[in-house]
This record gives C-alpha cells, sequence and structure tokens, in this order.
C-alpha cells in the first residue's frame, strides 16, 4: 500500500511540476513577443520620426538652394549662407573669399547656361555724361547687347556690394546725382566696399571684375593713357591689360592723352592692338590722329574671335584691345577737336585739375565748347563699340 502511495505521489508531483513549466513557457512566449511589438511599435515610430527629418532637412535644402540661385540679394539671406557653406560648389562663378561679385538674376543664369555675355563700365554713366543722356544711354547700351543675342553686364559698387549686372533703380543711383558715386579703378574697391558706398567703375576695374567674373568681353567708349598734364601720370587701365584676360572694344584712346605714348606703353605690356577694319589708329573723336597705324588689323568679328582665342592660350592672363573707329558721319575731323582740346588742357592746368578729375573735366567742357556735339559723337561711338563687342562675344561662345 505505501508503495503505491508513494508511486502515487510522484505522479502527482510530476504532473504539477510540467504543468508549472509549460506555464512559466507559456508566459515567457507571451512576454517575448510583448517585447517583440513593442521594440517593433518603438522602431516604427524611431524610423517614421528619421523619415519625416530626412525630408525636412532635402525640403530646407531645395529650398535654399532656390533662394541661393535665383534671389536677386542672395548673400543678405541667412538661408543663403547656410547652403553656401553646406554646398559651397553650387555657386563657383563668385569670387572665393572676401570679395564676392554679386551677380543679377540674368547675369548668373548667363555665367551658368555659358551664354555670352558683354561687361559694360559705370563711370561713363556718373562722370561721363550729364544726366538723363547718361542712365537713357545706359539703358540703350544694355538693350543693343539683348538685341544682338547676348547679355549685358555692367559692373558697379552699390551699397559697398560689387555688382555684376545692375537693375534700373541701380542704374538711377548712377546717374541721378542725388548719392555720391565714386569713381573706381582696381586700387579703390577696399575702401569703397569697406565704407559700404556707390562706385563707378573705370576701364581698370571693369576689366578685373569681368575677368574674375569669367566674362571675356567689355565695350567701352575709350582707354585711358599716358596723360600729358602732369609728368608720370599713367592710367591704371595699361596695366591691368596685362593682368586680366578680357577683350576690350574701344574706339581707341582718348583723345585728351598723348596717344603715341600710350600706344607704345601697350607694346611694352605685351598688349595686341587691333584696328576693326582700318589701318590707321582711332582718336576716341575722330577716325585717326598723328597719322598713327595700327600694329595690326582683323576685318571681321569672328576672325577677331579666333584670334583672341589663340592669343589667351599662347599668353594667358592677357588682354586685348580692339581699336573700333567712330562712325563716319559722327566723327569730328581731327584737327578740329585737337584745337579744342587745346584751348580746355590749358583750363585743366590753370585750374589745377588733376588725378581722377582730369577725364570728367576735359568731357564737361568739350561738350560745352562744342554745345552738345562731342556728346552725341560720344554715345555714337560707345553704341558703336557695344554692337560690335556683342558680335565678338556671339561669335567665342559659338567657337
Amino acid at each position: 500500500m505505501s508503495t503505491i502511495t508513494c508511486e502515487s505521489d510522484s505522479e502527482s508531483n510530476n504532473s504539477r511540476r510540467d504543468s508549472v513549466a509549460s506555464s512559466v513557457n507559456d508566459e515567457s512566449i507571451q512576454n517575448t513577443l510583448r517585447s517583440g511589438r513593442h521594440l517593433w511599435k518603438r522602431t516604427s515610430f524611431l524610423l517614421t520620426d528619421m523619415t519625416t527629418i530626412g525630408f525636412t532637412i532635402v525640403g530646407l535644402i531645395l529650398v535654399g538652394i532656390v533662394v541661393y540661385n535665383f534671389y536677386p540679394n542672395r548673400q543678405t539671406t541667412y538661408g543663403a549662407k547656410l547652403v553656401g557653406l553646406v554646398l559651397p560648389h553650387l555657386h563657383r562663378t563668385e569670387a572665393e573669399g572676401p570679395f564676392h561679385i554679386h551677380h543679377s538674376p540674368e547675369v548668373h543664369a548667363a555665367l551658368k547656361k555659358g551664354l555670352p555675355i558683354v561687361a559694360l563700365e559705370s563711370t561713363i554713366i556718373s562722370h561721363g555724361m550729364p544726366y538723363p543722356q547718361n542712365v537713357e544711354t545706359a539703358r540703350k547700351l544694355e538693350q543693343i547687347v539683348r538685341d544682338g543675342g547676348a547679355v549685358p553686364a555692367t559692373v558697379a559698387i552699390i551699397d559697398g556690394k560689387v555688382r555684376l549686372g545692375l537693375t534700373d533703380s541701380e542704374l538711377e543711383v548712377l546717374a541721378d546725382g542725388q548719392a555720391p558715386v565714386t569713381k573706381v579703378s582696381r586700387r579703390d574697391f577696399g575702401l569703397i566696399i569697406s565704407r559700404k558706398a556707390h562706385g563707378a567703375t573705370t576701364v581698370a576695374a571693369t576689366m578685373m571684375v569681368a575677368a574674375k567674373a569669367g566674362v571675356s568681353v567689355f565695350a567701352t567708349g575709350g582707354i585711358g593713357g599716358v596723360h600729358m598734364e602732369t609728368e608720370g601720370d599713367v592710367s591704371a587701365d595699361l596695366d591691368e591689360f596685362a593682368n586680366s584676360e578680357v577683350l576690350v572694344v574701344s574706339a581707341g584712346v582718348k583723345a585728351i592723352l598723348d596717344v603715341p605714348q600710350t600706344l607704345e606703353v601697350l607694346e611694352t605690356r605685351g598688349v595686341p592692338v587691333i584696328g576693326y577694319g582700318v589701318d590707321h589708329f582711332p582718336c576716341f573723336y575722330s577716325r585717326q590722329c598723328f597719322g598713327l597705324k595700327t600694329p595690326m588689323r582683323v576685318d571681321t568679328p569672328e576672325a577677331i574671335a579666333a584670334l583672341f582665342t589663340a592669343q589667351r592660350a599662347a599668353s594667358p592672363g592677357h588682354g586685348v584691345l580692339v581699336a573700333n573707329p567712330v562712325p563716319e558721319a559722327m566723327e569730328f575731323p581731327f584737327e578740329e577737336m585737337e584745337g579744342i582740346i587745346h584751348v580746355v588742357r590749358a583750363e585743366a592746368i590753370a585750374a589745377g585739375v588733376t588725378g581722377k578729375a582730369i577725364t570728367p573735366y576735359f568731357l564737361r567742357r568739350i561738350a560745352e565748347i562744342t554745345e552738345g556735339r562731342s556728346l552725341a559723337t560720344n554715345i555714337a561711338l560707345v553704341e558703336n563699340n557695344v554692337a560690335l563687342a556683342t558680335e565678338i562675344a556671339v561669335e567665342l561662345t559659338n567657337m
């Protein structure tokens, strides 16, 4: 009897142990499943949050890119600065470091697409002509470039920012005389930028900005050179031809200068001087002066573009001057203009006019003496130069 009871008790204990073990196993499985479901739920939330955050970051970057590329004053926006720091490769046409070139949307798009661009100076607006002829001429020059299939890029400093391409209101700022506008050459950038002032760029300054921005063609009225009034007074324009790889179209050298000596300096600097369709060197208001010959003659925009391409391959970093004579119908006979310049030079010396003030003084007095005829000639010759520069820019783009 006792044996049977022990066996029965043993079987009962075993059964209880099996039941408890089974219950423990079931509970463990349930706990594991609950933990798995909880982990999956947390992971799903985390993945959802990360996806949302990722899409948000991508969206912000895309918005920043749009602002950076298309907002005219993108350098002044925090979003643009952030994008510029995170993705600096987006806009390589602007100068690195503290010297920034602020492109207008039109110029920025042209640079990105490789379209032909013609740089234009702004001293002619602020110091070369009276208001409102100056701003009217500036607008017309830009339109000539557009009509010729290129993009105009007038250069100036507005509120301390170097601009490549101006709005209509910025042209007015330079033209109307309401705010002080300084004549800016290469040496003056730091002063005008640091003071957040307005500046109109000379030939030298415009060449410098154009070269930094990758613009190869620039049209102006006439370049500076060797002055007669003060010994050793040589325009920075001549040195810039040895520093900036830009093709400059002008009506030769300004007639108020020592033209023979200016050509000598250009030769010493290794600057090619091309006569467009002429053998005689033009002298701003006149189609020839002192019987000077052009060092070389080229008769078509295509040939000029080919010459410039070959020249910058052979001598990179140097500019080329294209001397484009004033249209015959608008020129002054050289002897007549020389007589007027002789009178004005004597006045300037007597008045103590020197430095940056010389050229504006001469242009104003010559216009007064000729009763506006010289101003009409000045406008005609610069329009003629801009038209030729546009043709050359288009040819360079098509090469």
